[in-house]
């Protein structure tokens, strides 16, 4: 035990996984946005088909620390800017827990974020808007509005 206390502790450091992750899909997103706006009018959701894209569920455990939030929430919204096939995606993984989960947050610089992960969630499937109302979503869009 003396042996032990004699040994300085070693200085802890964040293993830069989830930035890696973070960065890897905001490259992603980027080239769906390219593919998208390439595309013709109302054939966006061709660009990610049916495979899913790796590091979503990964981005959905970012989102429970809370020094990659408020990045992995950006990187979030601009994914569900790519339309209903992202959507979709989002809500296969399970981003509905997380992000009502994040309602209860007070940080103001998640709210325009979360409103606009909101809108596009309930733009697509309108299931969505008795979840959101049972987790006091309407009290905090009133707030943010």
């Amino acid at each position: 035990l003396e042996r032990l206390k004699a040994v300085p502790p070693t200085p802890y450091s964040l293993t830069p996984f989830f930035s890696d992750q973070l960065t890897s899909f905001e490259m992603q997103v980027a080239a769906y946005a390219r593919l998208v706006e390439s595309e013709p009018a109302g054939q966006g959701g061709a660009v990610l088909g049916d495979a899913p894209v790796p590091q979503l569920p990964i981005l959905l455990q970012a989102l429970l620390s809370q020094s990659h939030r408020v990045r992995a929430l950006q990187l979030l919204r601009s994914f569900l800017r790519l339309g209903p096939a992202a959507v979709q995606q989002t809500l296969h993984v399970g981003i509905f827990q997380y992000v009502a989960k994040l309602l209860s947050s007070s940080a103001p610089e998640l709210r325009a974020l979360l409103l606009h992960i909101w809108a596009s969630i309930i733009s697509y499937d309108r299931s969505c808007q008795r979840e959101c109302y049972r987790a006091n979503g309407h009290v905090y869009f009133l707030h943010v509005l």
